[in-house]
């Protein structure tokens, strides 16, 4: 898609300067020129404002989005918005919507407490994803001690499994470090985003 606003951004330049260069400008030329320039315009500004996969995040997460794959479908919160304040810090059950996400695709609760730089990943059943239910709902849970954006991240089977496994080494240790954005596995995409949620 990106590619097309391009081609026909540099299309409506080629046109425009042939058009300027033209001895007569006939009503049917002038039509097609304004045509095409606008769409190079409209291709253009897609070009621009397209983040490469399409979607949109709330501007309240200060976190940079988490994309390390481009997976099908999105993910969004029914029952969690920005600057929500959550009894005791706990949201159980998380609850939200997906379209689009094959079966085999998880989808993650991550937290991303102010300050930090670091990812908590948020189960509500050991070391598990949300739970898909209905085919296009999931259910999950959260826990914010402080104020913290909330997202939602599909995850591949590889690294849904990565995911499990470190958080079921951080239950053993006792420790919960986090992950930085450079220690993310393969096959995410964070598709929502909630920020300033914290504890009451």
């Amino acid at each position: 898609m990106e590619m097309a606003g391009l081609v026909v951004s540099i299309l409506g330049l080629f046109v425009a300067i042939w058009q300027l260069r033209a001895p007569e400008r006939s009503r049917i030329l002038w039509v097609g020129f304004a045509v095409v320039v606008l769409a190079g315009i409209a291709g253009f500004g897609y070009l621009v404002a397209d983040d490469g996969d399409g979607e949109d995040r709330a501007s309240s997460c200060r976190h940079p989005p988490i994309r390390t794959a481009a997976i099908e479908g999105t993910a969004s919160f029914s029952n969690l918005t920005d600057n929500a304040a959550i009894t005791d810090g706990l949201l159980n059950p998380l609850e939200g919507s997906t379209g689009g996400v094959a079966d085999e695709i998880d989808v993650w609760v991550f937290t991303s407490p102010a300050g930090s730089d670091r990812f908590y990943m948020q189960s509500h059943r050991g070391t598990d994803p949300a739970d898909r239910v209905d085919g296009d709902r999931f259910v999950s849970s959260v826990f914010v001690s402080g104020t913290a954006d909330v997202a939602l991240v599909l995850a591949t089977p590889a690294a849904s499994a990565s995911l499990s496994a470190t958080l079921g080494a951080w239950e053993e240790a006792g420790d919960f470090p986090g992950l930085g954005l450079d220690e993310l596995p393969a096959g995410l995409k964070e598709t929502d985003c909630v920020g300033g949620v914290h504890p009451v």
